[in-house]
C-alpha cells in the first residue's frame, strides 16, 4: 500500500524532495464488494500525544483538521491511518474527549480493546526527488503525514454485543464463524457502520445465520444496534461472506436514499430484507440523477413486492461511484487487457495522470 500526495494538488512546493508512506508488511483482506469504501473525508483527528486505553478510550483528545482516514482489511478487523497534510496540522484546533459534543451512540462497550493502538507503526517513509522520481536521502519538510494508528478488532465489538443478548449467553459459542464489511462513516469521521454476519453454532444441523448492523464511535467505543436480520437457510462460509455484502450495499443504499430506498416508505413498499441491485465500478455515472427519482423505481419496487422475487429488469445501474464519492478506482484492467490507456483521469478533481 502506497500513500503519496498528487501532482498540482500539494500545499507547498517549496522542496525538491517529496516523502511517500510504504506498507508492505500487512495482510490485505479484501473480500469486501468494493475498495471505494476504504477511504474517507475526515474533519477530526485523534491526536497524537495521548495513551492507549485511557478511561476505556482509544485517545483522550482530538484535533479540528481535515483529513482521510485509511481501513485495511486484515481479516479480522481494520487497521485505521489518519492521513493530512502538514499544512493543515498547524490550525488544527486541540480537543479532549470531555470537550466533544456527547457520543452519538448509546452503549458503552463493555470491552476496551475494540479500538485500540497498535505497538508498532507498519509504514515506512520513502523520498524521492519531485522531478525525476529517484530516490533521495530525508528531507526536513514532509507535505504529507501519518498522524494517527489504530486497529479495530471486529471480533471484539461483536463479542461486546452478544454479551447483553440472553439468547447468545445461553449457547456457548455463540458464534464459530464471522464476516463483517464496513458500510460508511459520519459525523465528520467519528463513528462507522459496520455490517457484521455469522453462524450461531455450528455449520450442522440446527445452525443460524444472524446479521446485525451496527454503528460505533472509534473515539469513545459507544455503539448503536442499528438492526438485527436472521436468515433461514443453512450457513456455510460461501453464503455468509455473500449475505454480509448483500446486507451492507443495501444498508448503503438506504443511507444514501438511492435506488429502491428513494421511494416513499409511509407504505409497505420497502418489506424486502435486501435489494438485488446491480452493481458497477465506473468512476462516472451519466444517469446519476435517476437513481434518487422515486417515479423510476416505484414500479420496479412494486412489482418484485408483490411477487416475492424480481419480475422485471432494473430501471438503471447503479454504480458504486454514487455510493461512496470520496474514492476513485484506478486499476491496471486496461493493461492486463494489453490496451494502451494514454491518460487517467480523476473524477471530482483537475488531475490527470499521463503516460508517455
Amino acid at each position: 500500500i502506497l500513500i503519496f500526495t498528487l501532482p498540482g494538488v500539494s500545499p507547498s512546493r517549496s522542496t525538491t524532495k517529496i516523502c511517500s508512506f510504504k506498507c508492505s508488511n500487512v495482510r490485505v483482506a479484501w473480500k469486501a464488494f468494493t475498495m471505494r469504501n476504504l477511504l474517507w473525508k475526515t474533519q477530526c483527528i485523534p491526536n497524537s500525544f495521548c495513551e492507549n486505553h485511557i478511561d476505556g478510550k482509544f485517545c483522550d483528545s482530538v484535533r479540528n483538521i481535515s483529513g482521510y482516514i485509511l481501513f485495511n482489511d486484515e481479516d479480522d478487523g481494520f487497521r485505521l491511518t489518519w492521513i493530512c497534510h502538514n499544512a493543515w496540522n498547524e490550525d488544527g484546533e486541540k480537543m479532549s474527549i470531555s470537550q466533544l459534543m456527547k457520543s452519538p451512540c448509546k452503549t458503552q462497550a463493555s470491552r476496551s480493546d475494540i479500538v485500540s493502538r497498535p505497538e508498532v507503526s507498519v509504514w515506512d517513509e520513502c523520498w524521492h526527488d519531485r522531478y525525476s522520481g529517484s530516490a533521495a536521502e530525508p528531507g526536513n519538510e514532509k507535505e504529507l503525514d501519518i498522524f494517527y494508528e489504530g486497529y479495530i478488532r471486529i471480533d471484539a465489538l461483536l463479542s461486546s454485543v452478544l454479551e447483553t443478548k440472553n439468547y447468545f449467553r445461553r449457547r456457548s459459542p455463540a458464534f464459530t464463524d464471522f464476516y463483517y464489511n464496513l458500510v460508511s462513516v459520519s459525523d465528520q469521521g467519528r463513528t462507522a457502520v459496520f455490517v457484521v454476519v455469522f453462524a450461531n453454532g455450528s455449520f450442522g444441523k440446527g445452525a443460524t445465520s444472524f446479521g446485525v448492523v451496527l454503528r460505533l464511535d472509534l473515539f469513545s467505543q459507544h455503539y448503536d444496534e442499528i438492526e438485527w436480520v436472521q436468515h433461514p437457510s443453512k450457513p456455510n462460509p460461501s453464503f455468509l461472506q455473500h449475505w454480509c455484502n448483500k446486507l451492507a450495499i443495501n444498508q448503503r443504499l438506504k443511507e444514501q436514499r438511492i435506488g429502491p430506498f428513494c421511494v416513499g416508505t409511509n407504505s409497505n413498499k420497502q418489506k424486502k430484507q435486501y435489494w438485488p441491485v446491480p452493481e458497477g465500478e465506473a468512476n462516472f455515472d451519466p444517469t446519476e440523477n435517476a437513481n434518487i427519482e422515486p417515479e423510476i423505481w416505484a414500479e420496479f419496487v412494486d412489482s418484485t413486492n408483490l411477487a416475492g422475487h424480481k419480475t422485471t429488469e432494473y430501471p438503471k445501474e447503479i454504480f458504486f461511484c454514487s455510493l461512496y464519492r470520496d474514492c476513485d478506482m484506478i486499476t491496471n484492467r486496461a493493461v492486463t487487457a494489453a490496451k494502451p490507456v494514454s491518460q487517467l483521469d480523476c473524477r471530482d478533481g483537475p488531475v490527470t495522470l499521463v503516460y508517455g
